[in-house]
């Protein structure tokens, strides 16, 4: 059973993760929600939720990731 992350780590994860998860041309950002880390997907691809657990597994020691699918966000 995971253990929750408490909100001082979850930001040290975020920090992390952050840079290798965005390095995916189809992760559009990546922050917490409530104890979760947050992965934003261009699109729904199983493929990049794969390699993002495998990151996650990885840097953060398997963290839960959650995903949502924002669509491409780009800057203004």
């Amino acid at each position: 059973m995971p253990t929750v992350a408490e909100p001082k780590n979850l930001v040290d994860l975020k920090r992390r993760l952050s840079a290798r998860l965005l390095a995916d041309q189809d992760v559009t950002g990546v922050g917490i929600r409530g104890e979760q880390i947050v992965v934003y997907l261009a699109r729904d691809n199983e493929g990049v939720r794969r390699r993002a657990g495998a990151v996650a597994k990885d840097v953060a020691g398997g963290v839960p990731l959650v995903f949502e699918v924002t669509g491409q966000i780009r800057k203004q």
